[in-house]
């Protein structure tokens, strides 16, 4: 599976074998609109099962297993990592927020409910732009500035902690 800016390529039936041959099945490429709305959708299905999970009230989620007992858990990022969705181009829009999850789980080992719902905000946002006519480079510079005024601020007004 594939995706580049404004459209997804991906496998619909598995790689098959036989002695003599191997047989690549056809990629089925989509753009725009299409390639923009399986992705959102992929995003959003794998940030609202992580979503229940933010804050002390967060609730539990039930994880099927393939073998033993089923898992009670709160952590997003191990939400995220089990879901794997049956649609193709989806399932890339799930990767991606898995890749968000798992980056904020192993630079700062908590977060990953709020950095996913916060991805989902922003590509939500970012596709309705999109849609509406926004230049998506102009947009991408602006979200990163936007992060860089944020991290500085956060920086300028953090307080060390002594003695830990």
């Amino acid at each position: 599976v594939a995706s580049a800016s404004g459209f997804t390529i991906s496998n619909n039936r598995p790689l098959t074998f036989n002695r003599q041959s191997v047989s690549l099945d056809a990629k089925k490429v989509s753009f725009k609109e299409d390639s923009r709305k399986a992705l959102v959708t992929g995003i959003n299905k794998v940030a609202n099962a992580v979503k229940v999970t933010l804050g002390p009230k967060g609730r539990n989620v039930v994880l099927e297993r393939n073998y033993g007992a089923p898992e009670i858990v709160n952590d997003g990022v191990t939400i995220a990592r089990e879901i794997s969705l049956y649609d193709a181009e989806e399932n890339v829009g799930a990767k991606l927020i898995q890749e968000v999850a798992s980056k904020s789980d192993s630079k700062a080992g908590d977060g990953t409910t709020t950095s996913t719902i916060m991805t989902q905000a922003i590509v939500n946002g970012g596709i309705r732009a999109v849609t509406a006519g926004v230049n998506p480079i102009a947009l991408n510079s602006g979200i990163k500035k936007s992060a860089r005024m944020i991290a500085d601020k956060v920086k300028e007004i953090a307080k060390p902690v002594k003695g830990v």
